[in-house]
């Protein structure tokens, strides 16, 4: 049973690898969140200065806004890891993100000098607003989740993509203490079932040599242990077994259910 000790020794980190998918889940969405939020946050800044400043105050108001949504900008350039075509997704965010504060700031001052009414620049902000849907969409394209095994995280986000540097190399040693596992269990099988096997027939030789069917025989401690034995190791490999299980342990299995 050398091969059962070895291969408990695995148990640790297989689950450890599970649970670490969980966790690596949750925190690749809280650093999502955290860039998300400091976005719309610069983007509320940006209108508050505008409400706030630019009737008191245009010039100083429209450089602030100019100095947030180049930050905007900037962090959305350092978080967002750059796609298959880069150039339009740099025009995607010059046009979601800055423009549309800019042109309200814009709006607001240039329809306050000429006298314009609140309708009017209610009308014309709309666009503004499209925009801020488009970029919403935008965000909801690109940090789509994406993995395997367990692990479903936005990888397009730079804060997020350095947490999973070692799913590679975590996934193939998964994998290689899995095989090994499951040629363990198999050997075990055999084992227990040739030694059930033998326990049987020395049994049923004890019968056929005294001539009658004794039950005391067949429930005797040792072969009620030996059975269990298998059984457990059995629900264990069945346990292991999948749609790429290993092809002895198939067939280990199998022979042990008969």
């Amino acid at each position: 049973m050398g091969a059962r000790v070895q291969g408990d020794k695995t148990l640790h980190f297989r689950r450890f690898l599970n649970e670490q998918r969980r966790w690596l889940n949750y925190d690749a969405f809280a650093r999502v969140c955290m860039s998300l939020g400091m976005n719309q946050m610069l983007v509320a800044l940006s209108y508050y200065t505008i409400g706030v400043y630019v009737e008191s105050n245009p010039r100083a108001s429209l450089i602030t806004l100019f100095g947030i949504q180049w930050l905007a900008v900037l962090l959305l350039r350092l978080d967002i890891v750059p796609g298959s075509n880069p150039i339009k997704e740099m025009w995607t965010v010059m046009l979601c993100v800055p423009v549309p504060p800019i042109y309200i700031g814009l709006l607001i001052a240039v329809f306050r000098y000429l006298g314009a009414d609140d309708a009017l620049i209610s009308g014309f902000a709309t666009p503004a607003f499209c925009l801020h849907a488009m970029w919403l969409f935008c965000v909801g394209h690109v940090l789509v989740p994406m993995g395997t095994n367990g692990t479903q995280i936005p990888k397009q986000l730079r804060t997020v993509l350095y947490l999973d540097v070692l799913s590679l190399e975590q996934d193939e040693a998964a994998q290689a203490i899995r095989i090994t596992e499951m040629r363990d269990t198999a050997a075990d099988l055999r084992h227990a079932r040739a030694e059930l096997e033998e326990k049987i027939r020395g049994v049923n030789d004890a019968e056929r040599d005294a001539g009658s069917v004794s039950g005391l025989r067949r429930k005797n401690s040792e072969v009620s242990a030996l059975a269990q034995q298998l059984k457990a190791l059995l629900e264990e490999a069945q346990s292991l077994e999948t749609g790429q299980g290993d092809s002895a342990m198939r067939a280990e299995t199998r022979r042990a259910q008969r």
